[in-house]
Formats: C-alpha cells, sequence, structure tokens
C-alpha cells in the first residue's frame, strides 16, 4: 500500500479544490487522506482539530459569514462523528491488514484485495463529503457564488497552460518523483534498480491530466448553474453523488485509464516485491502498523459493562 497523496483525494472528492495544491480541507474523505500521510501522533493531533480546520477552510474558500458558519457547524460535528464511528474502523482493519500482507509477500490477489476495500471506502467517504457539503453550498449568496466561479475559471485557465510538450515532460517527471517519493514513504531509500523499475511501471501510465481538466470544469460549471438556479441542498446533494460517486458522464478514456490504473498500480507493488531487502519489509510493515495503531486510539471507545448490570 503505497502512501496517499493528498493532492489526487483532494481533487477527487473535493470540487472545490485546486489539484495541484494541498488545501485544508472541506471533505472529510480528503482529511482522512491528509492525516494518513502525516503519519504517527499527528492523525490524533489533526483529526482531533479537524472540525476548526475544516471550519476555517470552508469559511475562506467560500468567503462564509459567521451565521453560514454556525448553521453548518451542527451538521459537519455529525459528518465527523459518523465518520469516527463507520470509517476510521474499515480504515483502521485495511491498515493492519496490509501490514499482514507485506510479511506474507504482495501478490496480485492481495494487492487487488486492498483495491476492492478502497473503491467502496471511497465511495462512502464521498456520499459523506456531499451529505455535509450540499447544505452549506445551498446557503451561498450570489456574490459568493460569482466568486466561487471566478476561481473555477482562474484555476481552468492556469490549468489550460499545462500542456505544452515541455509540460507534459515535466508533468512525466513529475509524477515518476512522486511515485518514488510514496515508495520510500513505505520502504525506505530505494536502490538505483528499484527507482529504475519504479520510473519503468509509472512511465506506462496514461496521462489523461487534459481529459480530466475537461470533465472537472464542465462539471463545476453544471454546479455553478445549479448554485445559481437556487437548487435545494437535496438537488445539490444528487449532483455531487452523481458526479463524486457515481461518476456519472466521465468520458471514455477516463474510464479506460481508471482500469488501466488499477493494473499498473498492482503491477508495480508485485514487481516490487521480490526486490524488497528485509529491512525494506520491516519498514513497510511498521509504517502500516504504525498507521492502524494510530486511527485505533481514534476509534470510539466502548462503555465498559459494569459486572452484574
Amino acid at each position: 500500500m503505497l502512501k496517499p497523496d493528498p493532492r489526487a483525494a483532494l481533487a477527487t472528492a473535493n470540487p472545490l479544490s485546486r489539484r495541484k495544491r494541498r488545501p485544508l480541507l472541506l471533505a472529510p474523505i480528503a482529511l482522512l487522506f491528509v492525516l494518513a500521510a502525516s503519519g504517527c501522533s499527528q492523525i490524533q493531533i489533526a483529526y482531533n482539530t479537524a472540525r476548526f480546520t475544516i471550519e476555517l477552510y470552508a469559511s475562506r474558500y467560500l468567503g462564509l459569514d459567521d451565521q453560514q458558519v454556525a448553521g453548518w457547524r451542527p451538521l459537519l460535528a455529525d459528518t465527523l462523528d459518523r465518520h469516527r464511528n463507520k470509517e476510521v474502523p474499515a480504515i483502521r482493519a485495511l491498515l493492519a491488514q496490509a501490514a499482514e500482507d507485506v510479511q506474507a509477500g504482495l501478490t496480485t490477489a492481495r494487492v487487488s484485495a486492498w483495491l476492492d476495500q478502497l473503491e467502496p471506502m471511497y465511495q462512502r467517504h464521498a456520499r459523506l463529503f456531499a451529505s455535509a457539503a450540499a447544505p452549506l453550498l445551498a446557503t451561498l449568496s450570489e456574490t459568493q457564488i460569482d466568486a466561487l466561479e471566478n476561481k473555477f475559471l482562474e484555476q481552468a485557465r492556469e490549468d489550460a497552460t499545462d500542456n505544452s510538450p515541455e509540460s507534459l515532460a515535466k508533468r512525466k517527471r513529475k509524477r515518476i518523483e512522486r511515485y518514488i517519493e510514496n515508495v520510500e514513504w513505505a520502504t525506505g531509500a530505494l536502490t538505483q534498480p528499484q527507482r529504475e523499475l519504479v520510473g519503468q511501471e509509472v512511465a506506462k501510465l496514461p496521462d489523461v491530466d487534459t481529459s480530466w481538466y475537461a470533465y472537472r470544469d464542465r462539471q463545476r460549471q453544471a454546479l455553478i448553474a445549479l448554485l445559481r438556479r437556487g437548487a435545494s441542498a437535496e438537488q445539490i446533494q444528487g449532483f455531487l453523488t452523481q458526479w463524486l460517486v457515481e461518476f456519472k458522464e466521465l468520458p471514455v478514456d477516463l474510464l479506460h485509464a481508471r482500469d488501466q490504473m488499477r493494473t499498473s498500480l498492482i503491477q508495480l507493488v508485485v514487481a516490487l516485491d521480490p526486490t524488497l531487502s528485509e529491512a525494506q519489509r520491516q519498514h513497510f510493515e511498521k509504517q502500516l502498523t504504525t498507521l492502524s495503531e494510530e486511527f485505533q486510539f481514534l476509534e470510539p471507545r466502548q462503555p465498559k459493562q459494569v459486572p452484574g448490570v
């Protein structure tokens, strides 16, 4: 299991975020991926201050007034409670299982099982985001909607300049560097042959950034149009669910890329496994075990039963 990439999680789960930045945080899914990447006791510290952090980001990004924040606060608290009760145990269990798998050896079947759990986990997080964000978005004024649209347009213009041959080559190099960094978070320092192996596998991945930008921008424009029509929270939640959970109207090339990315990721992990030294394998297992233990501390404590009662 590679180190979660906060940028990818934010871009997929949070329609208000930038793909190239790491804003904190509006979506619970984005929060948890950032926490998992931080490691150690930072997870507990960040998680326990999550409500304040999310409120602050939402307020600044959307230009909320005090009344909007106050009205949203109970819903946000309830969403985070539901996340702690339902999703934290699932994350902890997956990390614990992955640690066991690292010691047993990373086969196609084992890595596939990780991804089989991650997809519904993502969908549940995206549903949580939709249910939490929709009531807040429904309160935006025309001025706030205008400001949000301008942010979207500015980001679209910047992304449109990212498709020159030089930019494409740089993007490819950066992607390989990012994967190596993520693998080294798990395994410790890679040998040169291992780094070359990662580079070779990552170079096979499809470059669909241009298509992704276009899809994201269409969905953002549809969201703005929905807000301008004065849509209800239920209508906004339905739209976000279709977009982020069901991937409605996702272009064919992006659908194929999702399948190819899954296959390539499995191939990368399985190809790396026999090259791992005992020290690297132990490092990998320790990273996952530590994260699992940190999430275990976040799980709700069951009340102790008094004997005879």
